[in-house]
């Protein structure tokens, strides 16, 4: 599924989460929230899996099928990360996920 797998434990209060294009449906990033809120920005140290290397490329995230903006890179508190453009994605819980 993921081209991309990093190497991270399971942390307190989180869930495995897909992140997918919400124009095409494609699965991009597989990442671990934590909380219940909606899912605002992808910090890199929480990112399980993921169809593109993240680290070394300095764009935004983009949907590698259709070309779709998902979500701009930034900054948050000292974190590089993706700030999630509204609209943009879809997620699903997975419940079945091992770390």
């Amino acid at each position: 599924m993921m081209k991309y797998r990093y190497k991270n434990k399971k942390m307190k209060n989180t869930h495995p989460l897909l992140v997918s294009c919400g124009h095409c449906k494609t699965p991009v990033v597989l990442y671990q929230k934590g909380g219940k809120g909606n899912l605002i920005k992808i910090q890199f140290p929480r990112v399980l899996e993921c169809s593109m290397d993240i680290f070394n490329d300095r764009g935004h995230l983009i949907c590698p099928n259709c070309k779709t903006v998902l979500a701009k890179r930034g900054d948050f508190h000292g974190t590089e990360c993706f700030w999630v453009l509204r609209g943009k994605v879809n997620t699903k819980i997975l419940s079945h996920y091992n770390y």
